[in-house]
């Protein structure tokens, strides 16, 4: 028997099938309910628990299974077997395209694919064609069955391109197995119905069968549904929205361009012959069900509709939906009324942050409210899921639950991507960056010991070494470039390994420069890398093949045991890949495809593979539900919200190949794209109990023009319109327009109602905005422990305090971790010496030469050895660049020296019981010369005058002491000697000290600029910060001490270029400018 029951209730449904559920009957007997998607079934079981205190042995199954139990049923096991699936089809397909390609009735074949070796052509063809052909199976069983017969369909034959190659291929495809296809046993299914027979296994069929919260079906299935009736129950609960017949409403797209026209026309409006332009625009996928449903003379039909509340609009608007009308309302509702909203924002980022803070309210205002009457639903949950994780997953004022569920596996599980990352090794270039990529992965890091290696290292070794790209020369000769090894992976490992096996100093084995930072426990790390390059030089040969699918399945196995040591959790996601790859094999072996396939084809099917159904596990696991929106989804919430609803993004295109015959000739029942977008809208917007928002792009981002949203947000404000009639637009109530960014003034002054936040930390900012100036970062002098008496500075350490006096007190007297700038992976072979290079390869160069090395070898080994200079002639001409500049500045420098190379010496110097202690270098017979291959800068000098004061304080300083900065461009600094020295240094230890409890407002370049200009009495330009000018602030070529980290952080809600900065830069280079000689 039979039965159908409707209602525009979820809900009322349940309650429906609860009743026949709990019915007394054999507790062992298997209930089966037919779900569109699991997750219909996983809300189910929830449901059903909750009445009947617990949920057990029940089947939820598709409609596709069911339709192989049936077969099963009626022709045995063996005709119905896992052939004719999508991959069965593909593979076919793929097998006979070539020989295809030869026929003439195929020559759109031919002119499509051209080289039948092109796997890629081949593979996306082949894919096409397989959907295609699947769907005739559903959706045209008759026309496949002419089709084997020789008869082709009337209304097709000579009007249709495409279609004499596809009769042939079909009948390719058919006559390489004895296993009938769906279309087959459909009609065969349909002639024993007919005839009255009965089914040959009884015991496969489910002793009754609920169908439940449907929406469309298609019409193959609702014929199974309907034989089957007569040999057990079938009960289908239909989610109808409307109670009255809606099966002939006009399916006209009312699209935008369709509302200009009928503007522009002054024509009357669309609404005006529609009983209900919602259901009108929305409700055309469902007419088919409908339809059949209501024609099945021998069906139990029983409906419980239920009439929405029609005191709020969106209720109004759904007990209209319900009644199939759109009658005018008689008073228009309050302003307060949210029941309907349509958020307006400028990106994703912001869709979700109003999203957070709409339900964050809401929480708040309606204690009656759990995070789990929330549901979020957009077309794609894959594109907003950063958003989600970032906006959900780090506020933690209010901290709302969440869980994200449908995701995509290859999108959501990063060594997914890893894996087919491995799989593109032969297109490699082995650049830094894409190898040390896969090392961030901890089960590739485990299998090669690295694990427990800080990322920052091996970066660093990376970087240090040359490394660039390329495994060796004789990858780089593959590809037709010069077989040199120079910034390969080869020259840094051997390098890395000079490094470990040679003295602590950089030198040469053969051709091999050493690196010498590699000690003790780094041989194994050392040993790790190593062992990595070889693998991925191996397997990148490996893949470089084409084999047959059984061998990919071998060799893919053991490419995972070659590169993945995983744990408990890595090893779901191996196994993920491990079934792809099983597919792969297991389809091509049924399909009977035997030729050899590249890797890219590989990469193609299972990348397919894993991007097809999402798992269902987190959905419905508790708190705000995010979920795709997908068809028959009607699952009541209090509240329902959509995201991503512009205007060229939903409804979504239907994107058939113009070979699609459906497509070319549509019936009712067909499933298109956009027809099922309209319909699941409407179903979600049945399904809204209390609340219904939808949030689209609406601003341009960049320059705020206004876009357009989704027609069917459109259609929604037209019927609000509508129905509460006003001079003005009633559905600018349900309008909200979003600020750009979340720290807008706008949403914090209170100005409207509408707008507001929940995210106290853009709050703090608003607020700190408000009172004009932020609140410093200290008030007053930290106490630190001791006197300070009987204390030992290292002189080192003294010139890194006055070199950045801000960063000296937030790293070693709060102990805070600034940002540093790490350097970034370079994947290209130098083209070029970057000024930080030139600068640190002429300060070594000027020590090769002061040491007395042959500047040549330095040049013509050291530096290419290191991979610092470009390749051939250009790193020649490089080299040559920074020699020349070297030898200038150390023939400067022995020119001051006379030939005495400045040395080191050890210092103790005792003043006021404190001890400065450390070594100094630069030391001469006469005082400290000192040189930088560069523009002298402040920390230079305040460097070369606690160097100078400390060599005048010893006691066998002579009143000749003198000492020297060399810059470059004949720039020099020279300071005489100091009488008081010790003066001058209990200044410095002073202003130390001070330093150590507030920030010091010293900065070396803009302080140095500041004293000169007091002493040359260029005051002209006024305040300080004017003075210092880009020293300060940046320039076009040059960054400001202004804009360092740690000067914004320790000055904050404070001016630094005030009279304390005046006194201490005076005070401290004040002297340095009297004791400088002209």
């Amino acid at each position: 028997m039979l039965r159908v029951v409707r209602s525009n209730r979820t809900e009322r449904l349940l309650d429906h099938l609860l009743e026949e559920i709990c019915k007394p009957r054999d507790p062992l007997i298997q209930e089966v309910i037919v779900v569109q998607d699991m997750g219909m079934a996983r809300w189910l079981t929830h449901r059903i628990a909750e009445f009947a205190g617990v949920a057990a042995n029940l089947e939820f199954i598709v409609p596709a299974e069911l339709a192989r139990r049936i077969y099963r049923a009626w022709f045995g096991t063996e005709a119905v077997s896992s052939e004719w699936s999508k991959d069965f089809l593909f593979w076919s397909v793929l097998r006979e395209l070539p020989a295809l390609s030869e026929i003439p009735e195929c020559r759109r074949i031919k002119e499509y694919l051209g080289n039948v070796n092109d796997w890629t052509r081949r593979y996306q063809l082949a894919r096409r064609i397989a959907e295609v052909f699947y769907r005739y199976l559903i959706y045209r069983p008759e026309m496949i069955i002419r089709w084997e017969a020789g008869n082709i369909p009337e209304e097709l034959d000579g009007k249709h391109v495409d279609l004499g190659w596809q009769v042939v291929l079909w009948k390719k495809i058919a006559a390489s197995t004895a296993v009938p296809h769906q279309a087959r046993l459909y009609v065969q299914f349909c002639k024993h119905i007919d005839e009255g027979k009965e089914p040959i296994e009884p015991e496969a069929l489910p002793r009754r069968v609920f169908v439940f919260g449907v929406t469309a079906l298609a019409p193959v299935h609702v014929d199974l549904l309907e034989g089957l009736s007569r040999f057990c129950d079938v009960t289908i609960y239909h989610l109808n929205p409307c109670r009255e017949y809606w099966g002939d409403l006009s399916a006209k797209d009312r699209d935008f361009r369709y509302r200009l026209l009928d503007e522009m026309a002054g024509v009357e409006d669309f609404y005006s012959d529609q009983p209900n332009p919602i259901m009108a625009s929305w409700a055309q996928a469902g007419r088919f069900l409908l339809d059949r449903l209501i024609c099945v003379e021998e069906a139990e039909q029983v409906d419980c509709f239920e009439e929405p509340s029609g005191d709020s609009m969106l209720g109004a608007l759904q007990l209209d939906i319900l009644n199939l009308q759109l009658k005018s309302g008689d008073n228009p509702p309050p302003e307060t009324d949210r029941s309907i909203q349509i958020h307006v924002c400028h990106s994703p980022m912001r869709e979700v942050q109003v999203l957070h803070d709409r339900i964050a309210a809401l929480l708040v205002e309606r204690p009656d409210l759990n995070p789990e009457d929330f549901v979020v639903m957009a077309p794609d949950i894959d594109v907003y899921a950063p958003y989600v994780e970032a906006v959900f997953g780090t506020r933690k004022d209010p901290e709302i639950p969440w869980n994200l569920s449908e995701r995509l596996p290859i999108m959501e599980d990063p060594l997914l991507e890893t894996l087919l990352e491995l799989l593109r090794l032969p297109k490699w270039r082995c650049t830094a960056t894409e190898i040390m990529s896969i090392l961030e992965r901890t089960p590739v890091a485990r299998r090669f010991g690295l694990d427990d290696v800080p990322p920052d290292a091996l970066r660093r070794w990376v970087k240090e070494t040359g490394i660039r790209w390329g495994i060796d020369g004789a990858m780089k000769a593959e590809i037709g470039l010069p077989g040199e090894k120079a910034n390969t992976w080869r020259m840094g490992l051997e390098r890395l390994i000079a490094g470990y096996a040679l003295p602590p100093q950089e030198c040469f084995f053969e051709d091999v420069l050493s690196y010498p930072h590699v000690e003790g426990m780094d041989a194994d790390a050392v040993g790790g890398l190593w062992e990595l390059i070889e693998s991925i030089s191996c397997w990148r040969k490996k893949l470089s093949e084409s084999y047959y699918a059984d061998e990919w399945q071998v060799l893919l196995n053991d490419l995972l045991e070659d590169f993945f040591s995983p744990d408990a959790e890595t090893e779901v996601s191996l196994n993920r890949f491990r079934r792809a790859v099983d597919a792969f094999s297991g389809s091509a072996k049924e399909a009977g495809f035997g030729e050899r396939v590249p890797v890219s084809f590989v990469e193609s099917f299972i990348k397919d593979f894993l991007s097809s159904a999402p798992g269902m596990k987190r959905f419905l696991s508790g708190g705000v539900t995010f979920c795709n929106l997908t068809p028959m989804r009607a699952i009541p919430f209090k509240v329902v919200w959509i995201l991503g609803m512009n205007g060229r993004d939903f409804p979504r295109a239907d994107r058939s190949p113009g070979f699609d015959l459906v497509a070319a000739r549509p019936r009712k029942g067909d499933r298109f794209r956009s027809w099922e977008d309209r319909f699941l809208f409407l179903e979600a917007f049945i399904s809204a109990r209390e609340i219904f928002a939808v949030s689209y792009i609406g601003r341009d981002i960049r320059d705020n023009s206004e876009k357009v949203p989704s027609v069917l947000v459109q259609d929604l404000m037209d019927a609000i319109d509508r129905k509460w009639p006003s001079h003005e637009k009633t559905s600018r109530r349900c309008i909200i327009e979003h600020p750009l960014q979340p720290f807008s003034p706008r949403i914090y002054s209170g100005s409207n109602d509408k707008l507001f936040s929940y995210d106290s930390l853009w709050c703090v900012d608003f607020t700190e905005r408000r009172e004009t100036s932020l609140k410093p970062f200290y008030d007053e002098e930290l106490k630190l422990n001791g006197d300070g008496k009987n204390e030992v500075i290292e002189i080192d350490r003294l010139v890194r305090f006055f070199e950045n006096p801000a960063r000296y007190f937030l790293e070693n007297t709060l102990q805070l971790a600034l940002p540093h700038e790490e350097g970034v992976l370079d994947d290209l072979e130098p083209f070029n010496i970057s000024p930080l290079d030139r600068y640190v390869l002429t300060e070594e160069a000027v020590w090769e030469i002061l040491e007395g090395y042959d500047p040549g070898e330095f040049l013509e080994r050291k530096l290419r050895a290191r991979g610092v200079v470009p390749h051939g002639e250009a790193g020649r001409i490089c080299s040559e660049g920074i020699f020349r500049e070297a030898e200038a500045l150390a023939g400067k420098i022995e020119e001051l020296t006379q030939g005495v190379k400045p040395g080191k010496r050890h210092l103790q110097i005792d003043i006021d019981g404190l001890r400065l202690e450390g070594v100094i270098s630069g030391v001469t017979a006469k005082g400290c010369l000192l040189f930088r291959p560069g523009r002298i800068r402040g920390k230079d000098r305040i460097r070369l005058w606690i160097y100078h004061l400390l060599l005048c304080c010893l006691s066998d300083a002579s009143g000749d002491v003198v000492s020297i900065f060399v810059g470059r461009e004949n720039e020099k600094m020279a300071v005489r000697y100091v009488q008081n020295a010790g003066d001058h240094l209990r200044t410095l230890i002073a202003y130390w000290e001070l330093g150590k409890k507030r920030p010091l407002p010293f900065f070396p370049d803009s302080s140095w600029k500041y004293a000169r200009a007091v002493f040359s009495g260029d005051l002209k330009d006024g305040s300080p910060e004017k003075i210092c000018g880009s020293e300060w602030k940046d320039s076009f070529n040059k960054k400001g001490e202004y804009y360092d980290p740690a000067v914004r952080i320790a000055f904050r809600g404070r001016e630094a270029l005030d009279d304390c900065f005046c006194r201490v830069a005076l005070e401290i280079f004040g002297p340095v400018l009297e004791h400088v000689e002209d």
